[in-house]
């Protein structure tokens, strides 16, 4: 029986077998849609500790009823025969069960119920659900950045500070570095908000360029100081 310590270890690499070998015979056999199911089937199954426990909430759906039946004998019949005889039915059982697997995925309500258990969504279900977004790093960054700004510029409670953030925001981003007539500070402040709003920097990793981002909040903070003691700059 599988419920033997000794006998678990070599259960469990049976199984294993067993649906490695299912789905490579089944992918000729089978549409992609059943292919998928048969695929996750097996992971879902070896994933449970014992597999008894997956076979159990297998059972639990009608239209995979006859799926649990044929593994739930097949596990139990593991323990009762030497290793290498049962191991040598494998392909024997491997066959019976892609051809059950067949005639049950001709059932649209057995095809349904696993679906339901896997967490399959159906074709229609997909469909429905609009297709993610795909972006490109720089325009990840370019998005983090003006969504990061946003809500730090929306979190100012009094309008003219934050329209002054603004102004100065936009003055650092039109800075030439030979100029001159500017006080330190503030070319020191420009130079620190071209460098963010530069992001990502090529020279260095993705996720150093991420991290960079973390500077806002102190940028933003010394900006704010400057404007406070520099009222006359605006």
């Amino acid at each position: 029986m599988i419920d033997k310590a000794q006998d678990m270890s070599f259960t469990t690499f049976y199984l294993t077998e067993f649906f490695m070998q299912a789905e490579q015979k089944s992918r000729e056999k089978l549409s992609d849609e059943h292919f998928e199911i048969i695929q996750k089937l097996g992971r879902f199954l070896l994933q449970k500790d014992p597999v008894i426990i997956g076979l159990e909430e297998l059972a639990q759906y009608k239209g995979a009823n006859e799926l649990s039946i044929f593994l739930f004998d097949m596990s139990e019949r593991i323990g009762d025969y030497a290793p290498q005889m049962i191991y040598g039915s494998l392909p024997e059982q491997v066959e019976d069960f892609i051809n059950l697997f067949a005639l049950i995925m001709e059932d649209p309500e057995s095809v349904q119920d696993l679906r339901t258990l896997l967490q399959i969504p159906s074709a229609a279900e997909s469909a429905e659900k609009p297709a993610q977004e795909t972006l490109s790093f720089e325009e990840f960054m370019e998005r983090e950045k003006t969504s990061r700004l946003e809500g730090k510029l929306n979190a100012v409670q009094h309008e003219k500070e934050r329209e002054e953030l603004k102004a100065f925001l936009d003055i650092c981003r039109a800075f030439k570095a030979d100029n001159q007539k500017y006080l330190p500070q503030a070319l020191e402040l420009a130079e620190r908000v071209q460098a963010f709003f530069s992001l990502p920097d090529s020279g260095i990793s993705a996720v150093e360029n991420v991290k960079r981002l973390d500077a806002l909040d102190a940028l933003l903070a010394d900006v704010k100081q400057f404007a406070r003691e520099h009222a006359d700059f605006f």
